[in-house]
């Protein structure tokens, strides 16, 4: 008896050639361009997610825990606030402000002040306007902060 061939098509290789080829490669090309988040902000915002900085209550779990003065709470609540604009944010600013805090629970102090300033969450407020790449730079920038004391 004679062996049969097996048909192999052709087509089919290509193309799974081509999905592989997409994601191997075109992951990268999607996350230069913004279009996909990178591994670096998907582990940001999910410590975003997981850690209870933002909470206003955070800063209230260890005795002597940092915290920032009543005039700097309202001038970096003040200014997060007005960082929101129609056509154009300013992330600069908000992230300036994050980036001269020492510790997580001064995050927590002022989410508490922002709060009662205007009677919403911080968080909340910064999401409504920041896109997830926003989002996990300002995650990055606080993530690196120790929780209570520099």
């Amino acid at each position: 008896m004679a062996k049969k061939k097996a048909n192999i098509d052709y087509n089919l290789l290509i193309t799974g050639a081509g999905i592989f080829a997409f994601f191997y490669f075109g992951r990268n090309i999607l996350e230069n361009l913004g279009l996909m988040s990178s591994r670096q902000e998907q582990n940001a915002l999910n410590q975003l997610a997981t850690d209870n900085y933002f909470n206003p209550n955070y800063w209230k779990q260890q005795q002597g825990a940092l915290i920032i003065t009543e005039s700097y709470s309202r001038q970096f609540a003040d200014t997060i606030y007005n960082s929101y604009g129609y056509f154009n944010d300013d992330e600069a600013a908000i992230y300036g402000i994050f980036e001269q805090m020492k510790t997580k629970s001064q995050v927590s102090w002022l989410s508490m002040k922002f709060q009662q300033y205007y009677n919403k969450s911080l968080l909340e407020y910064l999401r409504s306007f920041l896109n997830d790449s926003e989002l996990a730079k300002l995650a990055a920038i606080i993530n690196k902060l120790p929780k209570f004391n520099p």
